[in-house]
């Protein structure tokens, strides 16, 4: 057998293993998915009649006839099945032949549900319909008359299916080996055809040599040849097989999105990253770049680059939403291709905004004790104060001023550990009651200098699942503000609602509330409603900062309301403890 045959064969018949391999697999798994299917309903179903049975308010007529109502209503045959086996109802079984059914106890479904605790399966031949059946069993988990619901199903219908099935595929296996010869024989003649032609020449050279045994050695020349440049032309290709994937999977998982537009404005080549930093679904390859990327600046900055030399832009965008990106794009005159690399960088931007505001408040907050206390200072050593009384009002405004400099550099020390993430956390069951009490003992002289009253109706045995110094952290700073922003003589409410699995905690003061337009940044940092009230009240601003930080890390909502006829309501939703 020549070399033309042998290569046809091997072709043929790893084709036709390949092709019939497949089509084995595809009937077992079409099988498997149908029963799968099958099964999936048929629990389903069966799970809808316990929950239906189980209801306390549903009265069954009789077994028989609950068993044929629902094997109307989901289509399936239906049994009612006691703890002892005993069959109560069975849609397809008349009632006066129900006595005659054998025991079911010891049926496969029933066993497997009683060992699995869950669907028990089974697929055997019924002596009762005269018909393979695919029968699930669940329990009711109830030891009452009855224990087992089971549902079936008689298996033609599939076995119909499947044998269409069959039919189709072994009509496609035909053809499809009908192909493979076809195109067995095509490949064998397209790679033997200039072997041929060397074995032709090798045969020439073999009769002109006039060399006994020649012809034998100019074919195992040419083999020779023909290995090493096989070997040579495998080793390049896995080289370029190697760069191309090393190179996919780097464009695959670049954080930077990547575009390649060729001369026409379509795309060539497009990472994943793209189009999710694009906010644009569907974007590949072979789409019109100007047509579906909406922002101008990437559109102009692609029309715009003529050179190899990239070009580099920070490009914003303020609708519908802030955006930022820096983008770098360069030309290919080879190719006539644009290539357009981008990042997002709007959380950068973000930040850099958000520490400018911080570094500008801090600065204001800072200002004013600051200058107090230079002022004052100053005063004392170059006037010469001899008042007692004078000198008195200049150390109670150095002591006064440092004392909220000293405050506003705790707040922004916790601030910081909270948002810097070194804030240890130790969840842990905190009695609601016994916290919120020795709170208001700490607080008691502030609220008596004020004539205030603070009235707590916790309930002693409500317990929460929290940090106990974050969560007195946050309630001190909730009934420091009640306290500072009420008019004196008023009252502040603490009040614990149970919310199913949260307890809602309320700190309730009669002060002049907060605007609704202001109820969103109300616990933002140094954020005040009437920063002139604020800061004679001695106010830092960051309290209620501390409180959003504290319970975003424990995982907790907080937020304010009204209070009618005046006052606000700062709570928190706290977990109970379990």
């Amino acid at each position: 057998m020549d070399i033309r045959w042998r290569i046809f064969w091997s072709t043929f018949l790893l084709t036709s293993l390949a092709i019939l391999s497949l089509g084995y697999l595809l009937l077992e798994r079409t099988g498997d998915y149908l029963i799968e299917q099958l099964d999936s309903q048929l629990a389903s179903e069966a799970k809808g009649a316990i929950f239906i049975l189980s209801n306390p308010e549903f009265e069954i007529p009789s077994y028989q006839t609950i068993s044929r109502q629902l094997s109307d209503s989901y289509g399936f045959r239906v049994s009612l099945i006691d703890s002892n086996g005993i069959v109560l109802g069975d849609s397809d079984v008349e009632e006066e032949d129900l006595r005659k059914l054998d025991n079911h106890f010891n049926r496969p479904e029933i066993q497997a549900a009683i060992n699995t605790r869950d669907a028990g399966k089974a697929t055997r031949y019924s002596d009762t319909l005269n018909t393979d059946m695919r029968y699930l069993a669940l329990s009711t988990n109830k030891s009452g008359e009855i224990s087992f619901v089971r549902f079936a199903v008689p298996l033609y219908e599939i076995d119909a299916t499947l044998q269409v099935l069959q039919n189709s595929v072994y009509g496609f296996l035909f053809i499809a080996l009908l192909i493979a010869v076809l195109l067995s024989y095509l490949l064998s003649r397209f790679l033997t055809l200039e072997y041929m032609e060397l074995i032709s020449s090798a045969r020439k050279l073999s009769k002109t040599s006039g060399m006994k045994g020649s012809k034998r050695a100019a074919v195992e020349q040419i083999s020779s040849n023909l290995i090493e440049i096989q070997g040579a032309l495998k080793s390049e290709f896995t080289a370029i097989a190697n760069e191309r994937n090393q190179f996919g999977n780097a464009l695959e998982e670049m954080g930077q999105g990547v575009i390649s537009v060729n001369k026409n404005g379509f795309i060539e080549l497009i990472n994943p990253a793209a189009g999710k930093l694009l906010g644009i679904e569907g974007l590949s390859n072979g789409d019109s770049f100007n047509e579906k990327i909406i922002i101008e600046e990437f559109r102009d900055l692609i029309a715009e680059t003529v050179s190899a030399e990239p070009s580099l832009e920070e490009i914003e965008i303020q609708k519908p939403f802030f955006r930022a990106f820096i983008a770098s794009a360069s030309f290919n005159p080879n190719t006539e291709e644009t290539l357009l690399v981008f990042s997002d960088i709007t959380r950068i931007k973000k930040l850099e905004s958000a520490r400018s505001d911080f570094i500008g408040n801090v600065s204001h907050e800072l200002r004013t004790p600051i200058s107090v206390l230079l002022a004052s200072s100053e005063t004392i050593l170059n006037t010469d104060i001899k008042k007692e009384d004078d000198l008195k009002q200049f150390v109670k405004a150095i002591h006064r001023n440092s004392e909220r400099l000293k405050i506003l550099v705790d707040d922004l020390l916790h601030l910081s550990r909270i948002e810097g993430g070194s804030l240890t956390m130790k969840i842990e069951t905190v009695n609601l009651e016994y916290l919120v009490e020795s709170i208001i003992l700490n607080l008691d002289q502030e609220a008596l200098k004020k004539e205030m009253k603070i009235n707590s109706s916790i309930d002693k045995r409500i317990e929460v699942s929290s940090d106990l110094i974050s969560l007195d952290l946050i309630i001190s700073n909730y009934l420091k503000n009640a306290i500072l922003y009420s008019p004196a003589g008023s009252t502040v409410a603490i009040e614990a609602e149970d919310m199913n699995e949260k307890i809602r905690l309320s700190i309730k003061d009669q002060g002049e509330g907060i605007p609704d337009k202001y109820k969103q940044r109300v616990f933002q940092r140094f954020f005040r409603v009437d920063k002139g009230r604020s800061l004679s009240k001695g106010g830092t601003g960051l309290g209620l900062s501390i409180v959003k930080n504290l319970a975003s890390t424990l995982s907790c909502e907080v937020g304010v309301d009204d209070v009618v006829p005046n006052g606000a309501s700062f709570w928190i939703d706290l977990p109970k403890s379990s």
